[in-house]
């Protein structure tokens, strides 16, 4: 059996993805750092929201922490390889450290689009609570995002596969469609504002629109990228480890942009009381 030099299991197309995920860890490890700095500095001004911020900050470290040990066994043993195309990309095979690699991954973007969803609906912002019902549809969404992922990388099903490609836009246009009930809500208020004769930039009525039209555009600009990656990915034969930076580096940037938007500031948009 020939092997790559030094006992390397992976392929050429694979090699750099080990380095890129480490590199990924530290850089996500100082956005923790400084995003619990920054928090501690405006402790007052906090709200679940952020603390919701922060769990998403540590489960992108686990998601990235796993990968990372998943491809270093991959390369010693090449356990969980050769990926399974058919299952976008998934680990062959039932090793803990594939299982893991699903799971952990699946339950990085239901964590994401729970942050999301939440915020769309406004609680803490234009809302101070939500209703059961309003919860209920939050987890449901959560919980399917996470159960749908899982099985969509474990079982070779085509209901499996279009119920994910349902449920995907249907999250978005849910996030988007609560977006546009606040700010509806909200440019009401800012009239009656404006007409009291008061600077409405100084407002937190003008803030809390701020919010709600920033995640509308960096979820529109989020979609949009993704699908020119994916057009990308056309031409990357044979440099696969290119692909899942592209990916990871989205996700990063897409992140730092949202707890940007939803950050504590001076003219405070939140029911912290």
């Amino acid at each position: 059996v020939f092997m790559n030099p030094g006992g390397e299991h992976l392929g050429t197309e694979y090699i750099p993805v080990k380095m890129m995920y480490l590199c990924f860890i530290l850089m996500w490890v100082c956005i923790f750092a400084a995003a619990a700095s920054f928090y501690w500095r405006r402790r007052n001004d906090l709200t679940w929201i952020h603390a919701l911020v922060v769990v998403a900050i540590v489960v992108r470290i686990a998601w990235l922490c796993t990968a990372y040990a998943f491809w270093m066994q991959a390369s010693k043993t090449s356990n969980g390889i050769p990926l399974v195309e058919a299952q976008f990309n998934a680990p062959n095979g039932k090793y803990i450290t594939s299982l893991s690699y699903i799971v952990i991954l699946a339950l990085n973007q239901a964590t994401i689009f729970l942050l999301l969803t939440i915020i769309s609906r406004g609680w803490l912002i234009t809302r101070r609570q939500l209703e059961r019902f309003d919860l209920f549809i939050d987890l449901q969404f959560f919980i399917s995002l996470f159960t749908v992922n899982i099985l969509t990388r474990l079982e070779k099903s085509s209901i499996i596969l279009i119920t994910l490609y349902l449920w995907y836009p249907g999250v978005c246009a849910f996030i988007l469609s609560n977006c546009s009930s606040n700010l509806k809500a909200l440019r009401l208020q800012s009239l009656i504002v404006s007409h009291a004769q008061v600077a409405i930039e100084q407002t937190t009525v003008y803030a809390k629109e701020g919010i709600f039209r920033s995640i509308q555009v960096l979820l529109f600009t989020y979609l949009t990228t993704k699908i020119i990656q994916s057009l990308a990915e056309l031409f990357l034969t044979g440099s696969d480890w290119v692909r899942y930076c592209l990916g990871e580096s989205m996700d990063f940037l897409a992140s730092i942009a949202l707890a940007h938007i939803i950050r504590p500031r001076i003219v405070n948009p939140f029911n912290t009381h």
